[in-house]
């Protein structure tokens, strides 16, 4: 090992994601909530459409905190969107209940046999649990069937305030509209010959920031053998009594920016960020709490659903310590000259 991280994680990454290249071969968990809301979606503007409801509905981007906005009769309700294939029960989770969303629209799609249900905020909470149940955080899951026992369009009409009656599509027709958002989905994403390893932990969504957090341990301890692996906790690694936080990201296609979500300063004394652009090159930059705190009053960041959010241009200067290469030695040196 020569002592750049960049150089070991080309190396054992690679390993890793193969270990699990079945998973690249299915639509990932993170595309099928994709798929659910392109759904709900097409399904949305054809019902309303169908039965004459005068309705307009908005997409939202990926950084707003809700996936769309409905307008109708001079009010604007603002929906979540979570899409299940669930074989017995439906798993709905990644729910953030501090995000400024009103409504949720649930889709169990059930061996095809679709599933639909529209329901406020309110009656979902009743029925979360903690996603983690070792941190406190905003994120909550459900499996609750009981949701799917109720008519859905009365539902849809008591919730958006429709005065009238609402005609269901059929329901070839709707499975119609879920093969069309799968098969966007897939050709959007997953039916390419980019064999990167950006594009690889890219395809593995959230899970690719916990197997990158969990090779920096590798390679953080195989110099330092007293180093603590904490991913359990508040924090991800205790080093020389300091609190390291990990946090990891792909480079967007579009915006050429990296999101590093859930920075809770409280709870680190340093914050290690790892990017990789699209040509599959890594980018290193470290943080001391002071400096973090800092960076987040002077890019005027406010607190949003579970800590602070920040979406740092490639061509920004945000890794300016380490840019594209970070050597223990350095690493070992900041964090010493910085410790308190």
């Amino acid at each position: 090992m020569d002592g750049y991280l960049e150089d070991f994680l080309n190396e054992v990454l690679e390993i890793d994601l193969n270990k699990n290249i079945e998973q690249s071969n299915k639509l990932k968990q993170k595309y099928l909530g994709f798929v659910g809301e392109e759904f709900a979606y097409k399904y949305l503007k054809e019902l309303f459409k169908r039965n004459e409801v005068n309705a307009k509905i908005k997409k939202e981007n990926s950084n707003a905190h809700h996936d769309f906005e409905i307008y109708l009769n001079g009010k604007k309700y603002l929906v979540e969107v979570k899409y299940s294939t669930g074989e017995d029960n439906p798993r709905f989770g990644n729910i953030h209940i501090n995000s400024d969303y009103k409504f949720l629209f649930l889709i169990w799609n059930k061996n095809n046999d679709l599933h639909l249900a529209f329901l406020s905020k309110e009656e979902m909470i009743k029925y979360l649990i903690p996603e983690n149940k070792n941190i406190k955080e905003d994120s909550f899951a459900s499996y609750v069937k009981r949701f799917f026992n109720e008519d859905f369009l009365k539902g849809l009409e008591l919730n958006l305030n429709i005065n009238k009656q609402l005609e269901e599509l059929p329901n070839e027709e709707k499975m119609e509209i879920v093969k069309n958002a799968e098969n966007k989905i897939k050709k959007k994403y997953l039916n390419n010959n980019d064999n990167s390893l950006w594009r690889k932990l890219n395809d593995f969504g959230s899970k690719s920031g916990d197997i990158v957090q969990d090779e920096i341990y590798n390679f953080w301890h195989y110099y330092h053998t007293e180093i603590i692996n904490n991913k359990k906790g508040k924090y991800d690694i205790l080093y020389n009594n300091q609190r390291i936080e990990i946090k990891f990201s792909t480079m967007t296609k579009k915006r050429n920016s990296f999101t590093f979500p859930h920075i809770k300063p409280e709870n680190f004394d340093f914050i290690l960020f790892i990017g990789i652009d699209r040509e599959s090159k890594f980018l290193f930059e470290i943080k001391t709490k002071d400096e973090m705190i800092e960076y987040l009053k002077e890019h005027k960041i406010s607190i949003q659903q579970d800590g602070f959010s920040i979406s740092p241009y490639k061509s920004s200067g945000f890794f300016q310590k380490f840019g594209n290469h970070l050597y223990i030695e350095d690493l070992d040196n900041y964090i010493k000259e910085h410790s308190q």
